[in-house]
C-alpha cells in the first residue's frame, strides 16, 4: 500500500533519523490503536455526507497498520 509503515521504512527511517526503533514502531502502534478507537464515533459525530463516512470507516478497517492490530485483538 502507497504511503504505508512497513518494517524496513520504519528501519530506514529509524536508521537515517538516529532514532529508537522499537521505541518507534510502538509509538505507530498506539497511535493506531488510538486512532482505530476513536475516529469511528468521530466520523459518525461529523456533518460529512455518508459516503464519505462510509469510506473513511471502509480505508480506516482496511490499512494495513489497523488490520494488524485487529487480528492482535487490540
Amino acid at each position: 500500500v502507497r504511503g504505508s509503515f512497513t518494517p524496513a521504512s520504519v528501519r530506514a527511517f529509524c536508521y537515517s533519523a538516529g532514532v529508537n526503533e522499537p521505541l518507534t514502531r510502538r509509538t505507530i502502534a498506539d497511535t493506531v490503536r488510538a486512532a482505530r478507537a476513536a475516529w469511528p464515533a468521530m466520523t459518525e459525530a461529523s456533518a460529512l455526507p455518508a459516503p464519505w463516512k462510509r469510506r473513511m470507516r471502509d480505508r480506516l478497517e482496511s490499512h494495513p497498520l489497523a488490520q494488524g492490530l485487529a487480528r492482535r485483538g487490540t
